[in-house]
């Protein structure tokens, strides 16, 4: 357990807070197929990957101590990171939710003076709480990714999340059409992907 917090979880735990003390409600969530993500900072640690969330509650695979609802993003990082023989780990705070701060062995946000952290996506946008709390229905999205507040490397820039919509069917030979959205890292605002560059099958 660690004892200090730096300035990115700080921010993160005021916002789980203040969401709480507003009371916001979630509609009930249903069990179902979510995907889930995680880019490290020089790879990809979990591919997307389809796990299905369950009712009731559940207790982290590396934390017994603690319980989460089987329809959380806690349990969908916990199924995706068994199917790919890794793990997670983070602090558990008092108001009853993580600050992750490892995922398939890469670490941030433990080291003090360390400004980087894990950013939190639910549904191509920031997280507005933590993973315990984010409730999710079928088909959702769930994105981790390493970002830095406060005490960053030299040139570091937060980035922008990319997304990319194609046929789910082509026939081989014809045009096919794909777009790139690149979502705002502040609030997930969408733009078109200029620039970037898309590639498959030798073209």
């Amino acid at each position: 357990m660690r004892t200090f917090l730096p300035r990115s979880v700080l921010g993160a735990l005021l916002i789980s807070l203040m969401v709480g003390a507003g009371a916001v409600a979630q509609a009930a969530p249903t069990p179902g197929p979510v995907t889930v993500r995680v880019e490290g900072s020089n790879a990809t640690l979990i591919p997307p990957t389809l796990v299905g969330t369950q009712p009731g509650t559940v207790t982290p695979i590396n934390d017994p101590t603690h319980s989460c609802p089987g329809t959380s993003a806690m349990r969908a990082l916990d199924l995706a990171t068994l199917v790919h023989a890794t793990s997670w780990s983070g602090t558990f705070f008092s108001f009853g939710d993580y600050f992750v701060t490892t995922i398939a062995g890469e670490q941030h946000g433990v080291a003090p003076g360390d400004g980087s952290y894990w950013s939190f996506w639910y549904d191509h946008a920031p997280a507005q709480v933590g993973i315990c709390t984010q409730q999710l229905n079928p088909n959702d999205e769930i994105l981790f990714f390493p970002d830095c507040f406060g005490t960053c490397p030299a040139g570091f820039v937060s980035p922008d999340v990319l997304g990319m919509t194609a046929p789910t069917v082509a026939q081989r030979g014809d045009p096919t059409p794909v777009s790139v959205i690149s979502y705002a890292n502040a609030d997930g605002r969408q733009s078109p992907g200029a620039g970037d560059t898309v590639s498959g099958g030798g073209a």
